[in-house]
């Protein structure tokens, strides 16, 4: 009726009344463009990376069984006990975690590793050739021999389970970040954040210079006492014995005061 007719009426000029205001003002008010891009483009662009980012992540983790790996690598440079199945080598995509610089690390840390299980191995087969000779060797007597024995393994394990506890912890830390989440670049740091602490942990920073030296002399004086009880001169034995226990505990108590 009249009724509809008015309404139709009056939508009809409300309508073009707006055109008239869109065709005065058009081009004279900015569009909010980047707002406008932010929502329709990078929100959706963000979208579609976060979910493709965490489909990657749990390929590798799953899949890929990249904590296994990691694990690997502990057992070969840190010489972790149970079945080893890397070689030194990664294949891709492990790369990404494991490149040129991240492998010059882990060869560092074994090499530290190495040298304590030498010394430890050494400091033993020293051990057993005196206890079972059960008598003077080279005019030097077998308890003081014994004595300073003694002292060096202490030493040694000392620092080797000292490395291998913190070495656990900071394992648990690492692994529990990992498995939280993230994407591939956060894991990739998070990996060289932990090969750095392991650096820092053995002592292979520049900052630790004069406690790494302090640690080479001290097991390099040990592997030296297995070269002087082997000596075939009696007369400096005793006194290269007795400079080589106070150049090892010269360079111990200056450890103990930092370690």
């Amino acid at each position: 009726g009249d009724e509809n007719r008015q309404i139709l009426a009056k939508e009809e000029e409300e309508k073009e009344e707006g055109e008239e205001v869109f065709r005065e003002t058009a081009g004279k008010v900015a569009a909010p463009l980047s707002e406008t891009v932010h929502v329709c483009v990078l929100q959706q662009i963000d979208l579609h990376y976060s979910c493709i980012s965490r489909l990657c992540t749990r390929y590798f983790l799953e899949e890929l069984n990249l904590l296994g790996f990691f694990r690997s690598l502990r057992k070969f440079y840190m010489m972790e006990v149970g079945d080893c199945t890397f070689n030194g080598e990664a294949a891709f995509p492990f790369t990404l975690f494991f490149d040129g610089d991240v492998k010059a690390d882990y060869e560092k840390v074994f090499q530290c590793f190495s040298r304590l299980r030498s010394s430890s191995a050494v400091l033993k087969d020293i051990w057993s050739h005196l206890v079972k000779e059960g008598k003077k060797e080279h005019g030097s007597s077998r308890r003081e021999d014994l004595l300073l024995l003694m002292e060096m393994q202490h030493f040694v394990q000392k620092i080797e389970s000292s490395i291998v506890i913190k070495k656990e912890i900071l394992v648990r830390e690492f692994e529990t970040k990992v498995r939280r989440g993230g994407n591939i670049c956060d894991i990739q740091g998070m990996h060289k954040d932990f090969v750095r602490l392991l650096l820092d942990l053995c002592w292979l920073l520049p900052k630790h210079v004069a406690l790494a030296n302090l640690l080479h002399t001290a097991l390099q004086t040990c592997e030296q006492v297995r070269d002087l009880l082997a000596g075939e001169d009696e007369d400096a034995l005793e006194m290269d014995l007795e400079r080589a226990h106070q150049r090892f505990r010269n360079a111990r108590v200056a450890l103990n005061i930092n370690f």
